[in-house]
């Protein structure tokens, strides 16, 4: 087992890349924000070194890095040029983040009880999914179902819920429907 004994605070994410050769983290260390590693333990690029780092994903197609932090901001980056393309404030804090499989959505989790569906290149919200409780815990929302048509969230409360949303990026908010607790 290989230890990264090189931060200051937690490490709060991992995501592997599509190589399974080097991996991702995300930590609340500034100074080691995101950043990717090879199996020796060896920090091989370091993105950010000025926020806290809550969540990291890597789509599976490899072109988008994104992190959220702990004051309300989602960070996308160009994972293989390495760049930095741009911010989003997100006016609530963000739990979790997942990227659909077709590496064009970005789902967000907040602590309003809201998570928000964002089109990656054009930045726009493009679905809300309300209900959840959230409030200590970090909550987490994610794709699913064939075409990966629902979205299914936990939640502090007695239920879960999945949702089901349109054909990603076909229609708006408004064709959200839930359809059952947990």
């Amino acid at each position: 087992m290989q230890e990264l004994s090189t931060f200051e605070q937690p490490v709060s994410s991992c995501v592997w890349t599509a190589s399974g050769e080097t991996f991702i983290t995300g930590s609340f260390d500034k100074v080691k924000s995101v950043c990717e590693w090879d199996l020796h333990g060896q920090c091989i690029y370091t993105w950010a070194q000025t926020y806290r780092t809550e969540d990291v994903a890597l789509s599976r197609d490899q072109r988008w890095l994104v992190a959220i932090d702990d004051q309300c901001n989602l960070h996308v980056y160009h994972y293989g040029s390495r760049e930095h393309l741009y911010d989003l404030t997100l006016n609530v804090r963000a739990t979790s983040l997942s990227i659909s499989r077709d590496s064009r959505y970005i789902l967000v989790h907040k602590l309003d009880r809201e998570a928000i569906l964002i089109d990656i290149e054009t930045r726009e919200t493009v679905q809300k999914y309300t209900g959840h409780v959230t409030g200590q815990f970090t909550i987490r929302s994610d794709f699913g179902g064939a075409n990966e048509n629902f979205v299914i969230s936990g939640s502090e409360g007695e239920r879960g819920s999945v949702t089901r949303c349109c054909s990603l990026g076909r229609n708006t908010a408004s064709g959200a429907n839930k359809i059952g607790l947990l």
